[in-house]
């Protein structure tokens, strides 16, 4: 047993520390020994040294503010009609979904592509007990962002009265086993996907479609979320009746939780545990064989007589960055989901929610003015997403040496990484100006000062996330999916985004709202210009001194 609660130690450890800021050159299979055994301080000591909790409090809490809002919003429609069970199981739900969509497609790459698998299979404990780590570190990252997405709700719920602390004890128990279900599901697809796509040249592409169409269902919930909360109220019985036919184990929790039945709340655990270990249990028998198998491809050559083609250095290193981008799920997801939601609320915008913000416009003529720095703010803080440089130097990881040593300037090896992100970025921003006039939001003039102050953001991102990725890179990282999921450049571009971007919000209402919107305008379009040109500047003299001192 200590022997399985360190090798969680670790796994948990290392998953978190692919966040930190600076790591030491040992991953977690060099954590784990220390003089031929485990060392069961090394786990806290690599999150003590890197302060790598950082980045997983931040995520703490942007969950913790989804649970929040969508706890209140819940709490005013269902509690007047006595409905806080469903409001519960709601919850349960989304925390679910995030979970899912968070460790889902993450899943194979966690277990199966791990740099340390060689070194855990060949200690003295069970395939078992390396898969049971592997997954307890995932399930206690699902633990904190339930507790971030549920623990809110019935917090609240308490505050208000409802079912007093007999409640929320029921309620935490049932939350301590929620992730389980997230998990399981995240194995099985993992394993699937290991097994089923070996061999097939295109399985990244496949993974990244099927990341792309469930984030789509859930941006799509989400836009229908009020008309659905309207049916709730309309129809509350025949929604307890589809979880209690199609989702038994969540309507075993909330009626557990709520209702004080507690065979029922001992079923949920049950339903949660029992197949989590069952899975774990056979999967176990052939864990070794999978791993070969994902390592190792039947790779066959077809050689055929063709014309001989050159190309010069930036476009052989950009067509690298092009097929790295799109042939890595975490990397897409992870920097690149701001173009799938600039293209969802666009497409939500002009098929379906113009006669809304007409009306809201004609209830509050003073947001008509405010529609284009409106518009900008929006889609500003969906491009900050879109961050592939910020990335792109870690990535490279033992393999950094080649660039460096290959006859080519670090200008243009910086000019490739940038050209993809600029293109990542133009896919977003292009429609934004466009799609807004022909919604009649926007006249000619404003339409083409939005459209210049987001392509000159296009050009100011990816310049801004190299340069973080030059400062903070993260060579020594077990897997590609920890080099991007959780990287402490991605994290500073993305966040830092934001904050700029809300600082521009509270610029323009303190000191822009009773000005013409070209004023607004054309001073960002300064700002961006003249840091693009800073950051270039920079790139060009410290940039190279720090790329080729790495």
């Amino acid at each position: 047993m200590s022997a399985l609660l360190t090798l969680v130690k670790i796994q948990f450890a290392g998953l978190i520390n692919s966040a930190a800021k600076f790591g030491g050159r040992r991953g977690r299979a060099g954590a784990a020994k220390k003089g031929g055994a485990f060392n069961k301080a090394t786990a806290a000591d690599i999150a003590k040294k890197t302060g790598a909790m950082g980045p997983l409090l931040i995520f703490f809490g942007i969950f913790a503010y989804i649970g929040v809002v969508y706890g209140l919003m819940l709490y005013s429609f269902l509690a007047p009609v006595n409905a806080l069970d469903i409001a519960l199981a709601l919850m349960a739900v989304i925390a679910v979904m995030l979970c899912i969509m968070f460790m889902f497609f993450n899943g194979a790459g966690f277990l199966f592509g791990g740099k340390d698998n060689d070194f855990l299979l060949s200690m003295p404990v069970s395939t078992f007990f390396i898969m049971l780590s592997k997954t307890l570190a995932l399930y206690l990252e699902g633990l904190l962002f339930s507790v971030a997405v549920v623990g809110p709700s019935v917090i609240l719920f308490f505050i208000k009265g409802f079912g007093g602390a007999a409640f929320v004890l029921r309620a935490a128990l049932g939350i301590l086993f929620l992730p389980f279900l997230p998990v399981t599901l995240s194995v099985l697809f993992g394993q699937i996907s290991a097994v089923f796509t070996r061999g097939f040249k295109h399985k990244n592409l496949f993974n990244t479609l099927l990341s792309f169409a469930f984030l789509a269902f859930i941006m799509v919930g989400s836009f229908q979320i009020n008309g659905a909360l309207n049916a709730l109220i309309l129809n509350q019985n025949a929604f307890r009746e589809f979880l209690a036919r199609y989702l038994p184990p969540l309507s075993w929790f909330v009626n557990g939780a709520v209702n004080g039945h507690v065979l029922q709340l001992l079923a949920f655990v049950a339903a949660a545990v029992m197949p989590f270990l069952l899975v774990l249990y056979i999967f176990s028998f052939s864990y070794k064989k999978t791993l070969t198998m994902a390592a190792t491809s039947n790779v066959t050559f077809n050689y055929r007589l063709g014309r001989l083609q050159a190309h010069n250095a930036f476009s052989a290193l950009f067509n690298k960055e092009v097929h790295r981008f799109f042939g890595t799920t975490s990397y897409v997801l992870n920097c690149g989901v701001g173009i799938l939601m600039s293209w969802g609320a666009l497409i939500y915008l002009y098929f379906f929610a113009q006669d809304q913000v007409f009306m809201l416009l004609g209830m509050e003529p003073a947001l008509a003015n405010a529609v284009p720095a409106l518009a900008i703010v929006t889609f500003a803080f969906l491009l900050f997403t879109v961050v592939p440089a910020a990335a792109s130097i870690s990535l490279e990881g033992n393999r950094l040496w080649i660039l460096k040593e290959a006859p080519v300037a670090p200008a243009t090896v910086f000019f490739s990484k940038i050209a993809l992100n600029t293109l990542l970025c133009l896919a977003a921003a292009l429609p934004v100006a466009p799609v807004l006039y022909l919604c009649g939001l926007v006249n000619p003039l404003n339409a083409a000062l939005i459209f210049a102050v987001l392509l000159t953001l296009c050009g100011f991102i990816p310049v801004v996330g190299l340069c973080s990725n030059l400062l903070l890179p993260k060579l020594d990282v077990v897997n590609e999916t920890a080099a991007i999921k959780n990287s402490g450049s991605v994290l500073l571009v993305t966040f830092g985004g934001m904050l700029l971007t809300m600082a521009f919000s509270a610029l323009y209402v303190a000191f822009f709202i009773a000005r013409p919107f070209y004023v607004f305008a054309i001073l960002l379009i300064v700002i961006f210009v003249a840091a693009t040109a800073a950051l270039s500047a920079l790139l060009r003299t410290w940039g190279v001194r720090r790329f080729l001192n790495m």
